[in-house]
């Protein structure tokens, strides 16, 4: 046995010198080393999705949620003057009353209906909208009076309130600047000397209705802007201040008297 085992260990030693003598003889294979297998990491517990319900036959996997930083758009107190000039439909300047030898301008204020969201009949719907025309042209919901100073004076109050660079930077008091600066029919001096009492009261008309659309816009504004928090309560005050007595106007229905 000991001498097989010589015998065995010379013939390796034979081989090994003659592989290392003739260079074509074939060489012994060496172990092939595999390279580790990749593992993916592990996920975490707070990155593993978790399932949409308890049924563990399930699939459907939903996405953890992230927090969201959010600013509000505007205050909630400016929501209520908001809400009050969302409700006037238009206002018509058509009278005058003197007081203390000044001339004052009749707001008459008209709000819009509350409506129904049942559906209706087209001939009712018609026939409504022409009572509620009818009603609308005759009556004011409330009168405001105001002389022209006070127009002007809620003109520069609103102009002072305007952004810095607002072209560039904020879009609601751009609109509002570009209204000061451009329009012509406004609450100016001139207009005051150079227009006859008509002519003021469709200024002023159109005015006064054009500063409660616009101070309804929802547009971008800059982070220090103060007109939004603010114009619309000059505007909602200025609609809504105390007036005179309700004016009567002579029906023209009426028989003329004899």
């Amino acid at each position: 046995m000991m001498m097989m085992m010589v015998r065995q260990h010379s013939s390796d030693e034979d081989v090994a010198s003659t592989s290392a003598l003739d260079p074509f003889s074939p060489r012994p294979r060496s172990p092939v080393r595999r390279a580790p297998s990749a593992t993916l990491p592990a996920l975490k517990v707070s990155e593993a999705p978790r399932q949409c319900c308890d049924d563990k036959t399930c699939r459907c996997l939903v996405p953890r949620l992230v927090p969201v930083t959010m600013e509000p758009q505007q205050a909630s107190g400016v929501a209520v003057a908001l809400s009050v000039l969302s409700q006037i439909e238009r206002i018509q300047v058509r009278d005058t009353v003197e007081r203390n030898g000044a001339t004052y301008f009749v707001m008459d204020v008209y709000l819009r209906p509350t409506t129904s969201r049942l559906p209706l009949p087209s001939s009712t719907l018609r026939a409504r909208l022409r009572r509620r025309t009818s009603e609308s042209s005759a009556t004011p919901d409330y009168q405001v009076s105001a002389r022209f100073s006070d127009f002007a004076a809620l003109r520069a109050d609103v102009s002072a309130l305007m952004c810095m660079n607002s072209r560039f930077t904020c879009e609601y008091c751009n609109a509002f600047e570009e209204y000061i600066l451009f329009r012509i029919r406004q609450p100016r001096w001139i207009v005051k000397i150079g227009t006859r009492t008509e002519t003021r009261k469709t200024i002023l008309e159109s005015f006064i209705n054009d500063f409660v659309k616009m101070a309804q816009l929802r547009v971008p504004t800059c982070q220090k802007c103060l007109s939004r928090d603010r114009v619309p309560f000059l505007i909602e005050e200025f609609v809504h201040r105390p007036s005179t007595p309700a004016l009567v106007r002579p029906s023209t229905d009426a028989p003329a008297a004899a």
